[in-house]
């Protein structure tokens, strides 16, 4: 499901204290003139409201503000929703990462205007990969339970015996049984897949947190901002792989699965 994007323009409007009182006027209007025509005044105005007030002076900048919250309520209900989906040790991690980049955000605005300006930047890059922390630890979560449930000395045992199975058949009983040793064979594949995944995420949630920590330290101290500024990128293009593959790595499966169905291979 798609992310909203922020309220509506007809939204915002409404939510205006301005707006709710006019409409209010006009609506008590109708009702004590007995005509149409205050509703239809008020109506009016909405519309030009609509048009023109995010364009200027204050409503834009209530415009601006309504929807900077809204986006804000959003990402914090994405948050609390990966947070639930985390162990313990996890989401003290990440709850610590928070602090730590509220405490480099603090550092940066009690600067000198040089620093603040040189490290502005990176100050967005760090809540990047504060969010991307949550996002891998949910994944290396859902990747733990895999490994928890899948037996791969049990899946490897099968598959050599599916493979000797094959070797004794002929005709169309080796037929099945060369799709069930293919399917055998995806299934091992996947954990083993599972496993290097999992062992990657918790690299990445390591280099992530190590990485933030040294620039807390180093923005305390503000020997060389100028080095500080830009050692981020790597990590976050990094962290933006990972998250890129972990999609098609996703899409893929649903292929191929749906593929399997299709060839009556695997059972609904």
């Amino acid at each position: 499901m798609a992310a909203s994007s922020g309220p509506s323009a007809f939204g915002l409007a409404l939510s205006h204290p301005l707006n709710i009182l006019m409409l209010g006027a006009a609506g008590v209007s109708a009702v004590l003139t007995g005509s149409w025509l205050p509703l239809a005044v008020g109506a009016g105005a909405e519309l030009v409201w609509l048009a023109v007030g995010r364009r200027l002076g204050r409503g834009g900048e209530f415009f601006d503000f309504v929807r900077r919250q809204h986006q804000l309520a959003e990402r914090n209900r994405g948050t609390q929703a990966r947070l639930s989906q985390v162990n313990e040790a996890d989401r003290r991690r990440y709850l610590e990462l928070d602090r730590l980049a509220q405490d480099i955000q603090g550092l940066v605005d009690d600067a000198g205007e040089v620093e603040r300006d040189m490290l502005a930047p990176e100050l967005e890059k760090v809540r990047r990969l504060v969010e991307a922390f949550l996002e891998l630890a949910a994944r290396a979560t859902r990747y733990e339970a895999f490994v928890g449930e899948t037996d791969l000395d049990a899946l490897e045992a099968e598959v050599r015996r599916q493979g000797v199975l094959v070797e004794r058949s002929s005709g169309d009983d080796k037929a099945l049984a060369v799709s069930n040793l293919e399917v055998m064979e995806a299934r091992l594949q996947r954990a083993l897949e599972v496993r290097g995944l999992l062992k990657s995420a918790r690299g990445q949630l390591n280099l992530v947190e190590n990485t933030l920590r040294l620039m807390r330290d180093q923005v305390a101290s503000m020997d060389d901002p100028g080095h500080i500024a830009g050692q981020l990128d790597e990590l976050v293009r990094s962290v933006e792989a990972i998250e890129a593959s972990a999609k098609e790595t996703r899409e893929l499966e649903a292929r191929a699965r749906g593929a399997a169905l299709q060839a009556g291979h695997v059972s609904t």
